[in-house]
């Protein structure tokens, strides 16, 4: 999986997780502050393994630059297919 891959992936595990939250706000509620969210797909062992090595390796050098990290807050997100609704949309014209 490439550097791009990974991005991609992030990117919709991201989306799919701002939609969830969206719709459950007392999820946040759960997380500690300064948490740092690690999303992981339960279908994708290699991808979680390059996303926690990066949180981990970004959690020492924000040690290194004096500061304290959060915890790290691993978040398996679950992919479903996307149904997307296109409303059908007719304008009628005035009558004369």
């Amino acid at each position: 999986m490439s550097a791009d891959q990974v991005s991609e992936k992030t990117l919709e595990l991201t989306k799919v997780f701002g939609s969830y939250v969206f719709n459950h706000p007392d999820f946040l509620d759960k997380l500690p502050d300064r948490a740092t969210l690690v999303l992981l797909d339960p279908n994708d062992r290699w991808f979680n393994e390059e996303a926690k090595t990066t949180a981990e390796r970004n959690q020492r050098l924000t040690r290194q630059s004096g500061e304290e990290p959060g915890p790290l807050v691993y978040i398996m997100v679950k992919m479903v297919q996307e149904t997307v609704i296109v409303p059908r949309l007719e304008i009628a014209s005035p009558a004369t």
